[in-house]
């Protein structure tokens, strides 16, 4: 059986794609912020919990952090070119920008519970 392409003939589409092939609906896209942003906060957590010192879980925390807002940026940069009525458009940005916000608000929290477990200020 032949694979599905994931992009060019018989997908009508450019862009991201849905498993398979298939292409992504805004909401379907909205969603794939959700998950990175709950990623992170699996992760922080795990960070938080590990036996590692202060240092180490300060920088994995970092470049986790890094990761999942440079993920969001490119979703969001690659959403733009969806073949989407405006509206879809529009909310599938907001979703991304208030992902990025909410990234940013974990990501101070879980560095300021990382300084208060090692006893530092943070």
């Amino acid at each position: 059986m032949r694979p599905l392409p994931l992009h060019g003939e018989g997908t009508g589409h450019r862009g991201v794609t849905a498993a398979g092939g298939a292409a992504f609906d805004a909401i379907t896209a909205a969603a794939t912020f959700k998950d990175s942003v709950a990623a992170f906060g699996i992760a922080a957590h795990d960070l938080l919990t590990c036996d590692g010192g202060y240092r180490l879980a300060r920088a994995e925390l970092v470049k986790l952090y890094r990761g999942r807002k440079a993920e969001i940026e490119t979703m969001l940069a690659a959403f733009r070119n969806r073949p989407w009525p405006a509206e879809d458009h529009l909310a599938v940005r907001d979703v991304g920008e208030h992902a990025l916000a909410i990234l940013d608000v974990l990501f101070r929290d879980f560095r300021q519970a990382l300084a208060v477990l090692h006893d530092r200020k943070g």
